[in-house]
């Protein structure tokens, strides 16, 4: 599939003849890209949100993870998730880069500042992302497990992102939701 994707990502760049074109660097989309875009006539940004070998440490995983460094180190602007993962980035490429989160500004979230309060009815932990040290995330989850019943509400966790946690043997339907 990779060949094909290459050769349909050629042809779409050179039927539309962008001016810049912003990539998001993740997962499979890095095999195609990596060959197309360093050599490309045209400008582009690459975002990166999460290291290609956050999950595994296979030699797949860290081919994956150099392709992704070298979009990054390639790119004409570039930017990460965080502060930290910019100055990683940095590091191991040379590049610098900025933080974008998802393009929230502080004027977004001014209305938390007018916001009334209204009394709970549960406590929401939510959980944005992906879990990325699962062990520890296990442990959390079964020392809420243990103190929920004795907390003054219900007690849930939400997840939010692109990685499912149902099949987890710490995942609990009955106050965990997916979303």
């Amino acid at each position: 599939w990779v060949p094909w994707a290459t050769g349909h990502f050629r042809r779409t760049l050179k039927l539309f003849n962008p001016d810049v074109v912003w990539v998001h660097a993740h997962g499979w989309s890095i095999l195609p890209l990596a060959r197309v875009l360093p050599a490309a006539e045209v400008g582009f940004h690459a975002s990166i949100h999460d290291y290609s070998d956050a999950h595994e440490s296979t030699q797949r995983s860290r081919h994956l993870a150099a392709l992704q460094e070298r979009l990054y180190a390639s790119a004409h602007t570039r930017d990460a998730i965080c502060q930290p993962m910019v100055d990683d980035l940095r590091a191991r490429t040379g590049c610098e880069g900025t933080v974008a989160r998802a393009g929230l500004e502080p004027e977004d979230l001014d209305f938390l500042s007018r916001k009334t309060e209204i009394p709970a009815d549960a406590i929401r932990i939510a959980y944005a992302g992906t879990i990325l040290v699962e062990n520890e995330f296990a442990l959390f989850a079964r020392a809420l497990a243990q103190i929920r019943r004795q907390l003054p509400l219900p007690l849930t966790i939400e997840f939010f992102g692109d990685h499912s946690y149902r099949s987890r043997e710490w995942f609990d339907p009955s106050w965990m939701n997916e979303h």
